[in-house]
């Protein structure tokens, strides 16, 4: 009887504790700290209307044409065009050719917080592009 009273005891405290620590963990994680992939998102959707800008300004027909940085300046906002291509940005884009759906590339691993309670991990390494106008999440391999 004394054994169970016990065991009965422990389970409880370990659970309380556990509830406790995984509480803590998630106040550790601020809102203000938490990626959200919105705006990498809609610098994605930007990076590709500027593609499609210039291949029809400059009349280029064959998809697969060479694209950089350079090229799609003209038809982006600045602030857009800082956020993407700064070296202070915790996501890497890449401008791929024409007709190719741009990436995004997560430089180190996020939590992304969904509500007060649950959240995502996403790693390193993580690429983002769209496809049909969906997102497709492309994960690293080892």
């Amino acid at each position: 009887m004394r054994r169970r009273v016990t065991i009965i005891l422990v389970a409880i405290l370990t659970t309380v504790f556990l509830v406790f620590g995984y509480l803590v963990f998630l106040s550790t994680i601020s809102p203000q700290d938490a990626l959200t992939l919105g705006p990498a998102f809609n610098h994605l959707r930007e990076i590709d209307g500027a593609k499609e800008d210039w291949v029809t300004e400059n009349n280029i027909t064959n998809h697969g044409a060479p694209m950089s940085e350079t090229n799609v300046f003209p038809y982006m906002t600045l602030r857009t065009f800082v956020a993407c291509f700064s070296n202070a940005t915790d996501i890497q884009y890449t401008v791929k050719p024409s007709g190719v759906p741009s990436e995004a590339r997560l430089l180190h691993r996020f939590f992304v917080r969904e509500s007060w309670m649950t959240f995502k991990i996403y790693p390193e390494g993580m690429t983002i592009r769209f496809t049909n106008g969906e997102p497709e999440y492309i994960f690293p391999t080892k």
